[in-house]
């Protein structure tokens, strides 16, 4: 019998994430990004914004907004997406005050 071995990667965690997102679920999401980094599989802004979307199509703000600090702290370079993607979870989680200093973070960073 022909055995197939599959390596994982950055492209096929980000791929679990984004299926997980796209069926609402957040915690699924979460938890493949947690064995991304226990599998000492490096992560990409790509990965990260899509958990962080994951996070705020689930309602859950505050896991998003956690996410993105680890972003920041992890030195993962923040784009648009992750800037908008946070910003929108602040509005699901009635936090304007945060949503507006997102947005001046976001002007004073060069974001793509």
């Amino acid at each position: 019998m022909l055995e197939a071995t599959i390596k994982s990667n950055t492209i096929i965690f980000g791929a679990a994430i984004s299926v997980s997102e796209n069926g609402g679920e957040w915690e699924k999401s979460v938890q493949l990004l947690n064995d991304m980094a226990q599998a000492e599989v490096a992560s990409d802004t790509t990965v990260a914004n899509a958990t962080i979307s994951a996070c705020t199509k689930g309602s859950k703000w505050g896991h998003a907004l956690r996410l993105f600090c680890s972003m920041v702290k992890g030195d993962l370079e923040l784009n648009t997406i992750t800037f908008s993607t946070s910003i929108s979870a602040c509005e699901k989680g009635a936090a304007w005050e945060m949503s507006f200093q997102l947005f001046r973070a976001m002007s004073l960073t060069e974001v793509e």
